[in-house]
């Protein structure tokens, strides 16, 4: 191409020289987004720091009654005096049960006078009386004895059956195992129930009591051990998801209000050396290059 055709060059040699070797360009047409900014965490505060997780329930006792054993029946007797058939020789006699006096009467024995026999007749049936409510006491006592040492039984076959379930939950990987130092531990002991195998275990055993307790208020049967981890997950799992969809939706709200706001022309201070512009190659400034 010919000096009369190329026209005035936009830069001498020299600037030329210089712009190969360090040159920038600024873009003033795209800007660059802004990063997200982290949400930073906010601080525990000290109630939250100190606090401790949801422990155990301990149990109430299933066997509140007293073992009242065999039936002893307690000693009701009373004496009276008996007198041959002629009224002479009179003889104390010790009447120990009902059946004692029923004999008595049965040989007709003399008493001395009616006085007499009604008297021994009210101790009789007082005696009666006592032994009957005595042993009614003893039956109902040995029956609510019996009922709980029952109830207990089965706690004791569920418990059983509640430790069998979780470490086959174990074995499987599904819950962690605890570490010896802990088996035999207070598991109700804060600082014990927050060790990794126990907590989780502990957190397991809280909902499933919690369950369990709402379904028989709305008459249903209890879950298992094992339900009660799966449903435990799933809702652990249905939190997370709700929170990671909540932050998501967060994010994107913060990003479309950067987008529509307002962004200034930046203002072009270029030093010496620096082009403005879209960046490029140098022959793009001049198609004579």
């Amino acid at each position: 191409m010919s000096e009369e055709t190329q026209g005035t060059p936009i830069i001498t040699e020299a600037d030329k020289a210089l712009f190969e070797e360090n040159a920038n360009f600024v873009d003033p047409g795209l800007v660059q987004p802004e990063e997200p900014k982290k949400e930073e965490e906010e601080p525990k505060t000290p109630e939250e720091e100190n606090e401790e997780p949801e422990q155990i329930e301990d149990p109430e006792p299933v066997v509140t009654v007293q073992d009242p054993g065999d039936f002893v029946p307690k000693d009701y007797s009373f004496e009276v005096t008996v007198y041959d058939d002629e009224g002479k020789n009179g003889k104390t006699v010790k009447v120990n049960s009902i059946d004692e006096w029923e004999a008595l009467l049965d040989k007709d024995s003399n008493f001395g006078s009616s006085s007499a026999l009604l008297k021994a007749q009210r101790l009789a049936t007082k005696m009666e009386s006592n032994l009957e409510r005595d042993k009614a006491d003893w039956e109902k006592q040995k029956s609510e004895f019996d009922s709980q040492v029952e109830k207990a039984n089965e706690r004791q076959q569920n418990i059983d059956g509640i430790a069998a379930e979780i470490e086959y939950l174990v074995s499987k990987g599904r819950l962690p195992a605890v570490d010896p130092e802990y088996k035999d531990a207070d598991w109700r002991d804060p600082q014990i129930a927050k060790q990794p195998g126990v907590k989780e275990q502990v957190d397991l055993l809280n909902y499933y009591v919690k369950e369990n307790k709402a379904r028989r208020k709305a008459g249903l049967k209890d879950m298992s051990i094992t339900e009660a981890f799966y449903e435990l997950r799933e809702e652990q799992q249905s939190k997370a998801d709700k929170e990671a969809h909540k932050a998501a939706g967060e994010a994107r709200k913060a990003a479309g209000a950067r987008i529509a706001g307002n962004s200034p022309v930046p203002v072009t201070t270029a030093p010496k050396g620096i082009a403005v512009g879209r960046a490029g190659t140098l022959r793009d400034l001049d198609p004579g290059w």
